[in-house]
């Protein structure tokens, strides 16, 4: 059985609830009881600390597993032990496990798992099998009811920077948001918290205190800058001296930093030492495909995922650090539901123009001529495209960035490849 084609036969968006995941994983043997879990939920930032997070342990010797999405070129990419991405055959060997415990949660519920349910369960029975010594979980939407949600007792949770997205399914305020996500906090459990808007942080300190959970919270004016190299922060931190972050961006130094802190409580609370060296190290290793990703250094060209108003920002703010003055071309393609006006002026600033696209093959995805009249509207220089292929060739021989949905990065991938090579 062919598991891409099977995780086509499911809902991509279905009703929120975790009644389905429940009974699949009942009927699977619950492997997820078994699995040391680091469970990281957030708007932005979940990808790269798992990234940081599983360069570490790796480095320091642990057999780490890590469930991420969504995948950018192929369904394995989700999951991966020690650096590994699963394999095809793998995958459909678990397919056929799955597949009788998905139509019984379907026959007794009247609701089949959706995609994202069936690729949890796959890497939580991949994890058990691989005896991983730390399983890195990140949410897929939400937290309260995200299908990660039926870890009872994870190690540790870390709650990444709360910003508004995906406010159909959690909410139209950060507040609401941000109790959808921390959602995911258990009893007793340490914590981790990442840079929050005030009303984020009030609600993640509230259910600390409630569910009586120590946290940590991740201090951004403790980052000392050392300067950088290329796109890359070279930083101090708390006690650790001469790190250099492995992935692009000074949000990305905020992100190791969020790492840092919950490699220090995992050694506090769980035994799990990594030696200093191994920590340094591995922050330096961290990779982490579609997020500030070179692909050529002259004239620039780099690809980023920022999805979103707070990631545009981040975005802006890295470009304007390392390439003062620099004006870039914008080739930008968004969801529908993404707020286009608010991501355009977001980036105004660094850009010279910009080129409108649409994500190929994505019903969800908004059509360039709609996100070209925001451009416009905004009094910024704009064209739009058919396709990334016009796109880029309307960018050739400038500085140019990518950015705005990671379903973008399969097609601006493909020509890169040729286009590139």
């Amino acid at each position: 059985m062919d598991f891409a084609a099977y995780l086509g036969e499911f809902q991509r968006f279905p009703r929120l609830g975790l009644e389905r995941m429940r009974a699949l994983a009942r009927l699977l043997g619950d492997p997820q009881d078994g699995l040391r879990v680091v469970h990281v939920a957030g708007t932005n930032g979940k990808g790269s600390l798992c990234a940081y997070l599983d360069a570490v342990l790796g480095e320091a010797g642990y057999r780490v597993g890590k469930f991420v999405s969504p995948e950018l070129l192929r369904v394995n990419e989700r999951i991966a032990v020690s650096g590994r991405e699963i394999g095809t055959g793998e995958l459909n060997a678990l397919a056929e496990r799955i597949a009788p415990a998905a139509e019984a949660v379907r026959l007794k519920l009247g609701e089949a798992p959706s995609r994202f349910e069936v690729s949890a369960a796959a890497a939580l029975l991949h994890f058990q099998a691989s005896g991983c010594d730390v399983v890195l979980l990140e949410t897929g939407l939400g937290g309260r009811l995200d299908a990660t949600n039926i870890c009872k007792k994870p190690l540790l949770t870390v709650i990444m920077p709360v910003a508004t997205d995906h406010q159909e399914h959690l909410g139209h305020s950060i507040k609401r948001i941000a109790a959808e996500k921390a959602g995911i906090i258990k009893d007793g459990v340490p914590v981790v918290c990442a840079p929050q808007p005030r009303e984020a942080l009030e609600v993640v300190e509230s259910v600390c205190e409630e569910k009586r959970c120590r946290l940590t919270l991740t201090d951004e004016k403790a980052i000392m800058s050392r300067g950088y190299e290329g796109f890359n922060e070279k930083f101090e931190y708390r006690n650790w001296k001469g790190v250099l972050a492995g992935l692009s961006g000074w949000h990305q130094a905020v992100n190791a930093a969020a790492a840092l802190d919950a490699l220090a409580v995992l050694q506090r609370d769980s035994g799990i030492p990594v030696p200093d060296g191994a920590l340094v190290q591995g922050i330096g290793k961290a990779r982490h495909r579609g997020r500030m990703e070179v692909f050529r250094k002259d004239p620039l060209l780099l690809f980023d995922g920022a999805h979103n108003v707070e990631g545009a920002r981040a975005l802006a703010f890295s470009l304007e650090r390392y390439r003062p003055g620099r004006k870039m071309t914008v080739v930008m393609a968004l969801m529908r539901d993404k707020d286009a006006i608010g991501m355009v002026g977001a980036l105004r600033d660094v850009a010279r123009r910009f080129v409108a696209l649409r994500v190929p093959g994505n019903p969800r995805a908004m059509e360039a001529e709609e996100l070209l009249s925001h451009m416009l509207g905004a009094g910024c220089e704009a064209v739009s495209a058919e396709t990334v292929e016009e796109g880029m060739a309307l960018a050739e021989g400038s500085d140019t960035v990518v950015c705005g949905s990671l379903y973008l990065y399969a097609a601006f991938k493909r020509w890169a490849d040729g286009a590139l090579s």
